[in-house]
């Protein structure tokens, strides 16, 4: 419709109340609401009044709860949502912290190793840790073993793998890349790679394997 008007749309949802099954008419008023907020041959103060007759006369949301499908995407919505306000306000939580006590340039690198996580336990847990700690050097220590950098866990695992290749028996390295593929703990590879390369036997290195991950 070129010029549709208040009017002409709300008579059309009432024809629909009057001709559609009553879930015909939940999913029929959720589509009409979702192409009524894409539209833009409707102003927007005329929006307004047609959402404000429609959860009066119709309310609107409370209806589409009733709809297995639509109310289940709504809920999905909601805790998504707040799922989300939750990581960012501990993001920045942290952000405050680290600009009231550090560099700009740790305040950065914080920034930038924080920003994609979604774990909201692991962020809690950076977030508790960072009180107890005053030095620069500390703080990119802890950021590095709660958010490696992409790729770091895996070049580290290519490492520890290079030399146990180069100089123990293939047992020994099947072994060892089957203890360490699951692991994520980017300070534990770094521990087993340095003590890794002052061994030159296989049962060390086996005891090694299992005080770091075998027994972890």
């Amino acid at each position: 419709m070129k010029e549709p008007t208040v009017e002409l749309l709300t008579l059309a949802v009432r024809e629909m109340d009057e001709h559609d099954s009553r879930l015909q008419f939940r999913r029929h008023l959720a589509w009409f609401q979702t192409m009524l907020g894409r539209t833009t041959t409707i102003v927007q103060e005329d929006k307004q009044k047609i959402k404000e007759i429609l959860e009066m006369q119709y309310q609107g949301y409370d209806l589409f709860r009733e709809d297995p499908v639509i109310g289940g995407m709504i809920l999905e919505g909601k805790v998504e949502g707040r799922a989300k306000g939750r990581v960012e306000g501990i993001q920045d939580s942290i952000l405050d912290i680290v600009s009231d006590r550090f560099s700009p340039q740790v305040v950065a690198q914080v920034q930038q190793a924080i920003a994609p996580s979604q774990n909201i336990e692991k962020l809690r847990t950076f977030h508790r840790q960072l009180f107890g700690i005053s030095d620069e050097h500390e703080v990119l220590a802890l950021l590095t073993e709660n958010f490696p950098l992409p790729g770091e866990i895996k070049g580290l695992q290519e490492a520890i793998l290079d030399i146990v290749s180069d100089r123990f028996s293939p047992p020994l390295v099947a072994q060892v890349q089957q203890a360490i593929a699951p692991c994520q703990d980017v300070q534990l590879l770094r521990t087993f790679h340095r003590q890794l390369v002052r061994l030159s036997d296989e049962q060390e290195v086996s005891t090694l394997l299992t005080e770091c991950f075998l027994t972890s």
